[in-house]
Order: C-alpha cells, then sequence, then structure tokens
C-alpha cells in the first residue's frame, strides 16, 4: 500500500499503524516519502521477516492495493491465517476470494477514499473483524493444493467419460484405471504410475486450455 494512502486512516484512528514488509531498492524512496508525510509513528518499514503467517496472525487486516493481480497469493495467505482482508476489486482473484462484507472488504480500483473508509470500518468494529476473521480460513480452502487437484482430476474424469478428443498422433494414451482420490476428495480419478496419464492429459488437452485461459 503506497504510505500517502494511509495519512487519511490515522487522523481517524490515532493508534492505527501500517506496517510494510519487504525490502528492496526502493526502500530509501519510501522513507523519504514517510517523513515527508510526517507519518513516521504511524507507517513502518520492517524490512524481511521469516514470520509471515505469525504477523498476520496477529494483525488487525491486511490490505491488497495491486492494479492487478494473477491471482493474490497474498490474499490466500492473509485468509489461511484468519486475516481478513481490504482489497481494491482488480483482475483478477480478489473478488473470488474474497466475499465482500462475509471475510473481507472490496473497493473499487484506485478510490482512495474508499479504502481508507474501509480501514477505518474494519478498525473500528472489533465484532465485524472478529466475523470476518472466523470466516477467512474456511474461504481460504478452495485454493489448496488439493483444492486444485481435486477439480483436474474431476476434469479430466469427465471429459475421460465424454469421450472427448483421441490421443494425439504420436501419443500412445496409457492405460486408465479408476481408484479412491486421496483424503476422499471427489468420486474418482484417473490413476497410472509415473503420472504418465497426467502427462498425457496436459498434451491433449492443450487446445482446451488454451481456449478456457484466453
Amino acid at each position: 500500500m503506497r504510505s500517502g494512502r494511509f495519512t487519511r486512516v490515522p487522523a481517524r484512528v490515532p493508534d492505527a499503524r501500517l506496517e510494510i514488509y519487504g525490502d528492496g531498492p526502493e526502500r530509501g524512496k519510501y522513507e523519504r516519502l514517510i517523513d515527508r508525510l510526517g507519518v513516521r509513528e504511524s507507517v513502518r518499514l520492517m524490512g524481511w521477516t521469516p514470520a509471515p503467517g505469525a504477523v498476520l496472525q496477529r494483525a488487525a487486516l491486511s490490505l491488497l492495493t495491486s492494479r492487478g493481480e494473477g491471482l493474490g497469493l497474498a490474499i490466500i495467505e492473509s485468509l489461511g491465517r484468519g486475516c481478513s482482508v481490504v482489497s481494491y476489486d482488480i483482475l483478477y482473484g480478489p473478488s473470488e476470494m474474497i466475499a465482500d462484507g462475509v471475510n473481507g472488504l472490496l473497493v473499487p480500483s484506485g478510490d482512495i477514499a474508499g479504502l481508507a473508509d474501509a480501514v477505518v470500518r474494519l478498525l473500528t468494529d472489533r465484532r465485524m473483524r472478529e466475523r470476518f476473521s472466523d470466516a477467512a480460513p474456511q474461504a481460504a480452502q478452495g485454493f489448496t493444493a488439493q483444492a486444485y487437484v481435486a477439480r483436474w482430476s474431476a476434469l479430466y474424469n469427465r471429459l475421460d467419460a465424454e469421450g472427448w478428443g483421441a490421443a494425439p498422433a504420436g501419443i500412445t494414451r496409457p492405460p486408465l484405471r479408476r481408484g479412491a482420490p486421496a483424503g476422499g476428495v471427489g468420486q474418482g480419478r484417473l490413476e497410472e504410475p509415473g503420472g504418465a496419464v497426467l502427462d498425457w492429459a496436459l498434451r491433449s488437452l492443450e487446445p482446451f486450455l488454451l481456449i478456457a485461459t484466453a
């Protein structure tokens, strides 16, 4: 979050503090900006941390002010730790993970005043923070590795059952067998020792994947 945007918050919540984690060549620029804005008591550059999970667990909220994201792993990590998120509603990711008013707050992209209002609203409403925190981990469960494996497995099984596509020329489709998925996720999966089925599926479904992500 740009420090200048945070100046609107401590004026209404004097005890609010913005901690920025990470390090890089622009640190000096941010240090000078903090001094110029006179928010040294409210904004702190914390540098690199070996324990981001612990930081999220003690934080009142986390912020995402990007102009665009591929998915937004920071949101998943925050929700997984029970830390509600205030985020710009950008492409892609935030609205898929954050249910506005349930586990976080979404603000129109670029709406600085709206962002500050959302932060103040959450900081000054303890019951809302607790409610969001309780709901956050469940939202993160849909984006775990196990959840993605289950969805891909279900897709491959459905396409195989529908007889979708034949093996590309020069590629021999490996024999498939059905088995119970680990952890009981889904109704069944296609298995092949050494991951041959996955290799075949990725190559044979390439046109489908390109269309789906265009």
